[in-house]
């Protein structure tokens, strides 16, 4: 290598050491800048529904009672309908910039965000869904009526003050969650209606926090940067707005199912085999996990021997229960893979973009033919190569993206793994199916926007005729209708 050689490669690596500064100050200032213009925007989101509660408060579009409201009750401008479908676009995007930049971002600002943000959608009204309610509903239906909720819709308490609150879409639908939750419901149905709503918004929001902390913990075992893998799930949109916003219990099957990744990490194979099981008694999706854990894990046997005493302690508490009837929860489940329509997974959306809205259905066997299928080849992935920890991501995901019947909140399903995987790929289709999710919320609501525009047109044409027809017609008219 003669003089001249040697002098450019050392000018080209100074060149490259004043840059990498350079460039990690551009991107944190990139990053800083987009979490707080995330932050305004969710602050927008909640301010408004104070104010606006029939788009953001589904289960207030009769009636926004004080109880609902809580504590925040923040005197904000009303947030025009297509405002608010750009608001979830720039959230989005602002989610991919952070991701971008989450190296460079300072630990204490990024987790800062993702706490304050986190505790902002706690207060806020249960927004964007009814399911919290449908929660409520199935406790009162036990406790109060004596009824089994996996045999019984809540149309079976129609006198129930909390059946006004509840969509009306599983009005006559027994429940399909898992019985430790159901049970954990049955604890907080004493503090009443309103107390169990904020009881459930409070459990949402910390089972976050924890799911955060979790992630947090488990890429340092890893040995991945853990304040990117914080942020890609803490804040997520769906998490926020739809998970701890709507309270859904989600958030509560994914902290069980973070405890136990960290305690099969932290090589408590038995413990972390129970978690997982502890999860799936939450809700059933967690259950995919356990057979990539068993075979991903060593020693194998201790992973299923937790699982397998926990299964059984779960198994006898809800027989005891709930009897045999807990068969309804599989029955619920049937009825969601029956829906059909724009919006309802992700198939239908493509075929609804490509203008044939029949040609993105594909008949339910066949999508669990198909997460059968890859499940099965990701386990041999995982015997071959042990990254059972991906493989699972993987699994989750697909299970997203064939599943016959898909809600946004959904996706924290695969984020944890998504924010621990080595390579991109996971983290990059779990941030596309976020995008995905996102445009497939907007198509809905802008159809039942469009609906409810065409229905009070139609109402006030009516009245307007009713009117002239009262008035040129006079008493003839008063006599009809009094008869």
């Amino acid at each position: 290598m003669n003089t001249t050689t040697r002098l450019g490669l050392v000018r080209q690596d100074a060149a490259l050491r004043i840059a990498r500064p350079e460039l990690r100050a551009i991107l944190t200032s990139v990053g800083v800048l987009g979490l707080a213009a995330y932050g305004v925007l969710c602050w927008r989101i909640v301010e408004a529904s104070f104010v606006q509660p029939r788009l953001l408060v589904p289960s207030a579009h009769r009636h926004f009672p004080l109880w609902m409201r809580g504590v925040l009750r923040a005197n904000g401008s009303p947030l025009p309908f297509h405002d608010f479908l750009n608001v979830l676009v720039a959230l989005t995007m602002l989610y991919v910039v952070i991701v971008v930049c989450a190296r460079a971002i300072p630990a204490l600002i990024g987790l800062g965000a993702v706490a304050a943000l986190t505790v902002l959608f706690t207060l806020a009204p249960p927004l964007l869904s009814t399911d919290v309610f449908n929660y409520i509903a199935y406790s009162r239906a036990a406790q109060l009526h004596g009824l089994n909720p996996y045999v019984h819709g809540p149309a079976a308490l129609p006198n129930d003050p909390v059946y006004p609150f509840v969509g009306h879409l599983w009005n006559h639908v027994p429940s399909a969650y898992g019985p430790l939750f159901t049970l954990l419901t049955y604890e907080l149905e004493p503090l009443g209606i309103h107390g169990e709503l904020w009881a459930l918004k409070a459990i949402a929001g910390a089972a976050c926090i924890g799911c955060v902390a979790l992630v947090w913990l488990c890429a340092k075992r890893l040995e991945v940067p853990a304040v990117p893998a914080a942020l890609f799930f803490g804040l997520n949109p769906l998490v926020l707005v739809w998970g701890v916003g709507g309270a859904h219990n989600d958030m509560v099957m994914t902290f069980a199912l973070l405890l136990g990744l960290y305690l099969l990490l932290s090589r408590r194979p038995a413990l972390g085999g129970a978690a997982l099981t502890v999860a799936t008694a939450v809700k059933l999706t967690a259950g995919l996990a356990l057979p990539f854990a068993i075979v991903g894990v060593r020693p194998r046997w201790r992973v299923a021997a937790g699982a397998l005493m926990a299964a059984g302690v779960g198994l006898a508490i809800t027989y005891a229960e709930f009897g045999s009837r807990i068969r309804g929860m599989l029955d619920a489940l049937r009825f969601q893979g029956s829906l059909h329509f724009v919006g309802a997974n992700v198939p239908g959306y493509v075929g609804y973009l490509l203008g044939h809205p029949t040609a993105g259905y594909v008949h339910p066997h066949i999508l669990t033919e198909l997460v059968v299928v890859g499940s099965a080849l990701l386990l041999l992935r995982t015997v071959l190569q042990r990254s059972w920890l991906e493989s699972t991501g993987w699994a989750l995901l697909l299970l997203l993206v064939t599943a016959s019947w898909i809600l946004p909140w959904y996706v924290v399903w695969a984020l944890p793994m998504a924010a621990l995987a080595r390579r991109p790929w996971l983290r990059a289709g779990a941030v596309a199916l976020t995008g995905v999710l996102v445009a497939m919320q907007i198509s809905h609501l802008a159809l039942i926007h469009d609906h409810h525009h065409r229905h009070r047109h139609h109402h006030h044409r009516h009245h307007h005729a009713l009117v002239h027809h009262h008035t040129a017609h006079g008493p003839r008219f008063a006599v009809r209708t009094g008869g």
